[in-house]
């Protein structure tokens, strides 16, 4: 079913954004876990595969993500990055979305 570019809205990400510090830097962070970002993707690589992309691509470790025991937690600007290398309808539809939710300051969220 192909998504309707009107129909993703800011809401898509509510109860997936979450606050979060990186061990090695005491800068608090809004940012995703790999694990909501490859669902809402609806990839079609395994979640393992996914991770090994993240882990392969020009995203910097401990400053745009890092791994923890349960999860791979992504920085908002990784989450962007990885929606623009997705280069499909929905993750652009996403992307947009994410950043009209910036720019609006999060308040949409409320």
């Amino acid at each position: 079913m192909k998504n309707d570019i009107n129909k993703i809205q800011f809401n898509v990400f509510k109860g997936k954004l979450t606050r979060f510090r990186f061990a090695n830097d005491s800068k608090r962070r809004i940012g995703m876990t790999a694990r909501n970002l490859y669902i809402m993707l609806q990839c079609d690589i395994t979640y393992k595969q996914f991770c090994m992309s993240i882990k392969e691509s020009h995203l910097r470790i401990d400053t745009d993500y890092q791994f923890t025991d349960k999860n791979v937690l992504l920085s908002l600007s990784s989450v962007q990055a990885i929606l623009v290398m997705s280069n499909s309808e929905l993750s652009w539809q996403l992307h947009h979305a994410l950043t009209d939710l910036i720019h609006n300051g999060f308040s949409d969220l409320n």
